[in-house]
């Protein structure tokens, strides 16, 4: 089967490069806009295609501006590499305004009346930058927004893009490790997230649980039976180097955690966002920042005591970080049960 064109749509001055399932044929359906992680692109995401029309879905995810779309200028990427905090502030407020654009033409080009916003990994923290933009757009963008858009889904979040710090344990993840160079960090990364991980008790929420590192697979990593061809449409290791990577950095840390304060536990916000549920779903066999991540949420939400706040938690038992390309259908049959 022939992959689907990148289509294009303009935000501003700001070209936008996508994908898009196409409507599965019914008068009633929700459409996914799904904005991608580190490494593994928008194109990761077709192996959705195929099972979407049987869940009544519409898929389209987009490319952040390393990927695809228009990249960052020289002055946006020495910002993010070492800017200060005011500058990357302005940066990610910009983010997040050109991809909540991004969903207002995807509703006004393609006539969508029910959309479902979701973020998977390093995409979990722009789809905090989304959310929070809201109070800055403009009425008429606001008031589309706030009536389609009724759900926010982060997929697979990792602790570094909520702004978390690690657990008592300590933590590792590739594309921090500065013992590998930049290439050494993409290989070693795409490896690493491809494995399953039988973590012992996450119901007992005790970091000493997690596996952190594992020298062999305990199951086929995902993508193993992937042609390389293949997989190389799904991929590009060139952004890490341009600041993608840099994000995840400690120095980042204070800036992404009031992001997502902003973005999850900000009553103001969720009132702007009117009757959009809010989500978290997560393979158990995802890496351990995955369960640090969703711990944490979980805590957090919890100890705000507010039911205007409230987060819905879904697992998706035994699928690693890569369900979309192993589990497809699982990973559409937990998104419908939690959004019909």
């Amino acid at each position: 089967m022939a992959s689907p064109s990148q289509l294009n749509t303009k935000v501003g001055d700001y070209n936008f490069a996508y994908f898009d399932s196409g409507s599965p044929g019914k008068d009633v359906y929700n459409t996914i806009i799904i904005v991608h992680g580190n490494t593994h692109h928008a194109g990761t995401f077709l192996s959705l295609f195929p099972h979407a029309s049987a869940f009544s879905f519409r898929i389209i995810p987009v490319q952040r501006r390393l990927y695809g779309s228009t990249p960052y200028s020289e002055e946006e990427r020495q910002i993010i590499l070492s800017g200060t905090r005011k500058d990357r502030e302005k940066l990610f407020d910009k983010d997040g305004e050109l991809l909540a654009g991004f969903v207002y033409n995807m509703i006004q080009e393609h006539h969508l009346k029910e959309v479902l916003v979701i973020g998977w990994s390093q995409g979990t923290g722009f789809l905090n930058l989304i959310i929070d933009a809201i109070p800055r757009l403009d009425n008429k963008t606001q008031s589309c927004l706030s009536e389609h858009v009724h759900g926010f889904i982060h997929w697979d979040p990792p602790h570094l893009m909520m702004g978390f710090c690690e657990p008592s344990t300590g933590g590792w993840t590739p594309l921090h490790d500065h013992t590998l160079t930049l290439q050494q960090q993409g290989k070693v990364f795409g490896k690493w997230l491809s494995y399953h991980f039988p973590h012992r008790n996450l119901a007992s929420r005790d970091p000493n649980t997690l596996i952190y590192k594992m020298d062999h697979p305990v199951k086929p990593p995902s993508f193993s039976n992937v042609h390389i061809e293949q997989f190389l449409t799904m991929v590009d290791f060139g952004p890490n180097g341009q600041g993608d990577s840099a994000m995840g950095e400690d120095f980042y840390q204070p800036i992404m955690f009031d992001r997502f304060k902003r973005a999850m536990l900000n009553v103001g916000i969720r009132k702007a966002w009117k009757s959009a549920k809010f989500c978290c779903i997560y393979g158990d066999e995802s890496p351990w920042n995955v369960q640090w991540s969703y711990w944490t949420i979980e805590r957090l939400v919890t100890e705000t005591g507010s039911p205007e706040l409230t987060v819905y938690f879904k697992p998706m038992h035994g699928a690693d970080h890569f369900a979309m390309s192993d589990e497809p259908s699982l990973v559409l049959e937990t998104i419908r049960s939690l959004v019909v």
